[in-house]
């Protein structure tokens, strides 16, 4: 792939105010336009760009997603903390996901070099086997969402490419995350308590009940 300047640019000026935009170098600056440009063709190899953090735990990826700033990485890292070396980063802020087809299908998640302002994540991959989006809380609570709820939310957080054809690929595969993942909506407070509640809910392990 070939970065451009005037890729590198674009990349600056959805940041505002101007002050916050020239806080990034260009060299960080062309990172994020070579993974727009990767981006842009990954629904041609079945997978897609998510928002997110990636959390594995005995085989098993669970993603925690919301609008930046939300709490995700604190959340991530409060699973680290309930459940030690159980659990691995597999990206904390932009995993690929891929979606594997035939009778075995499965969504993998995937870490990559791009994983946020932490630097957390693996070069492994592991299936998804839920997705948790995140508000704050004045208290812990958890609901499971129909597929009609999770489609905006999902669609919300993944990178959607700018060709018709690529952009169609990726919308067929977020449908196909609402149909076949169990997504769910929680209100958290940023304590051991919510992790412990997510982690017995998505896993249905009951050993911090």
């Amino acid at each position: 792939m070939t970065i451009s300047k005037q890729d590198i640019a674009a990349e600056r000026e959805p940041h505002t105010p101007p002050s916050q935009a020239e806080a990034f170098s260009s060299s960080y600056l062309e990172t994020l336009a070579l993974y727009r440009a990767i981006a842009q063709c990954m629904a041609d190899h079945d997978a897609i760009l998510f928002h997110g953090s990636v959390i594995e735990v005995d085989g098993k990826a669970y993603i925690f997603t919301a609008p930046s700033g939300t709490g995700k990485s604190t959340h991530a890292r409060l699973w680290r903390e309930l459940l030690g070396s159980q659990a691995r980063m597999i990206n904390d802020d932009k995993p690929l996901l891929r979606f594997n087809t035939g009778a075995a299908g499965t969504i993998q998640a995937y870490g990559t070099p791009w994983r946020g302002k932490h630097m957390l994540g693996t070069n492994i991959h592991a299936p998804v086997k839920g997705i948790c989006v995140l508000h704050q809380a004045p208290k812990n609570t958890m609901t499971r969402l129909f597929s009609a709820q999770s489609l905006p939310l999902l669609l919300q957080q993944t990178f959607r490419p700018k060709e018709a054809d690529s952009l169609e690929k990726t919308l067929a595969m977020i449908m196909r995350m609402a149909a076949e993942l169990p997504v769910w909506s929680m209100g958290c407070t940023p304590t051991l308590d919510a992790a412990a509640l997510s982690y017995t809910t998505m896993s249905g392990d009951r050993s911090f009940v």
